[in-house]
């Protein structure tokens, strides 16, 4: 059985595929499917029934008939497509703890996972070809070296998302300030920031010299107020762990 106590009491579950969407997705491609292949029958039959057999090529054996019959089958198909899917994923979820995470797998808890082992939180974005749409993964990276993720798909996604931002900013946070206070380095993957200095792949750029930082769906730009060419100036989100405690305290120094 599992141990909770290192992670308290469950204050909220996010299902890694939301019902509500799924329900109004078959809803409306059941509904649409249904009568886009029940109206061409109900007027087949209703013509063959008033006109005897004769007609049944008239009836069936039209542009009118089938067309419409083919997308409402389209739609049917959609409709099971998703059903499954929800089926398929409705068992995965994760659980929000007062000191944690429990990843879920119908009722088998597959990871524990406590905020004080918790090191970064980082996101990266890709475009999957096949679905022509953007993926967004959420990845959080433990002590132990230990990796867990979740897709941005998961119902309520930006809730899990603050809700991780609030307790790493509370267990790093201060670190990271207390770096700063004493003149050292705050690192960040592959950029960090000083009090002097903003690096990007080890390349400072001062702060008198930096119009601003800012970050965009996939990457984290340092603008520059002189136009450089030798210094790295955009960074792979997904190379920024805590890359939002990252931009807050690069506003501090940024004028």
């Amino acid at each position: 059985m599992t141990d909770f106590s290192r992670i308290g009491s469950e204050q909220r579950r996010f299902l890694a595929f939301s019902t509500g969407w799924a329900l109004g997705c078959m809803t409306i491609a059941l509904l649409g499917g249904g009568l886009l292949v029940a109206v061409p029958l109900v007027d087949a039959f209703g013509e063959v029934a008033a006109f005897g057999t004769t007609r049944i090529d008239n009836a069936f054996l039209t542009e009118d008939f089938w067309v419409p019959v083919v997308f409402g089958l389209i739609g049917l198909g959609v409709a099971l497509a998703v059903g499954i899917h929800w089926a398929l994923g409705k068992h995965r979820a994760i659980a929000l703890h007062e000191h944690g995470l429990a990843f879920y797998h119908g009722k088998q808890v597959t990871a524990v996972v406590p905020w004080a082992s918790v090191v970064a939180l980082t996101r990266a974005q890709k475009y999957d070809l096949r679905q022509r749409a953007s993926q967004v993964t959420y990845t959080l990276h433990t002590r132990e070296k230990a990796t867990h993720s979740f897709s941005g798909t998961i119902a309520k996604a930006d809730d899990l998302v603050a809700a991780c931002q609030q307790h790493i900013d509370a267990t790093l946070g201060p670190a990271y300030e207390a770096l700063l206070r004493d003149g050292k380095r705050a690192g960040f993957g592959v950029m960090a920031l000083d009090t002097t200095a903003v690096y990007v792949h080890g390349y400072a750029v001062p702060w008198h010299e930096v119009r601003g930082v800012q970050a965009g769906a996939t990457a984290i730009v340092v603008q520059r107020k002189t136009i450089s060419t030798d210094a790295p100036q955009a960074v792979a989100l997904e190379r920024v762990p805590n890359w939002w405690i990252f931009l807050r305290l690069a506003g501090r120094f940024v004028r």
